[in-house]
C-alpha cells in the first residue's frame, strides 16, 4: 500500500512539473516583445478514426470502444508553439478510458512534454496540453489530429430498465 502511495504522488509531481514547464513557456512566450503568434486558429474534434476526416456526427454501438481525436484544422498566424484542449462529454453516456501514459495521447510530432488532467468524477472532461522541449524557433503550422482519446460507450447508460436504445451524448472542445 505504502509503494502504490508513493507511484501516486511521484506521477501527480511529474503532471505538476509538466504543468509549470507548460506555463512556464507559454508565459515567456507572451511576454516577447513582438509575439509572431496573431491570429486565431481553428480545432475539431472527430468521434470516428476509422473514417478519413473530420466527423462531427457518429454513431457508436452500446458496449462498444471508440477512439476520437483532436485536430488542428488551421494553425494561427505565425504558427503555434505549444497547445491545451479541453474534450467534455455528457456524463453517464460514456466513459473516457485513459492511456497508462498521457504522452501516447498525443499525436502532435513537437510534443515532448505532455500533461493530462482527467476532471471526472466531478466534471466529465479531460484537459491536455503539448509543449516541445526546447522550444520551437518558429511557430508550427502542423495540421491533422495531435490528440487520441479512446471512450466506451456504457452499456445501459440510462440505468432504466428497459435501457434508452438510443442514448447520445455531444463531444465537446472547449
Amino acid at each position: 500500500m505504502r509503494t502504490s502511495s508513493q507511484m501516486k504522488i511521484g506521477g501527480l509531481l511529474v503532471a505538476i512539473l509538466a504543468l509549470a514547464a507548460f506555463a512556464a513557456l507559454a508565459f515567456s512566450h507572451s511576454q516577447a516583445g513582438s509575439s509572431v503568434a496573431g491570429g486565431v486558429g481553428a480545432m475539431a474534434v472527430d468521434c470516428d478514426t476509422g473514417q478519413a476526416g473530420v466527423q462531427n456526427d457518429c454513431v457508436h454501438a452500446l458496449g462498444s470502444t471508440f477512439d476520437i481525436q483532436v485536430h488542428v484544422t488551421a494553425p494561427p498566424a505565425g504558427g503555434y508553439f505549444g497547445f491545451q484542449a479541453k474534450v467534455r462529454w455528457t456524463e453517464g453516456i460514456v466513459n473516457y478510458l485513459p492511456a497508462a501514459v498521457e504522452g501516447d495521447e498525443a499525436l502532435w510530432p513537437d510534443c515532448t512534454i505532455a500533461a493530462r488532467i482527467d476532471n471526472m468524477p466531478t466534471d466529465p472532461s479531460v484537459l491536455f496540453g503539448c509543449v516541445p522541449l526546447p522550444a520551437l524557433e518558429t511557430g508550427s503550422t502542423f495540421t491533422g489530429a495531435v490528440l487520441q482519446f479512446e471512450f466506451n460507450c456504457k452499456l445501459d447508460p440510462s440505468g432504466l430498465s428497459p435501457p434508452d436504445a438510443n442514448p447520445e451524448s455531444t463531444l465537446t472542445l472547449v
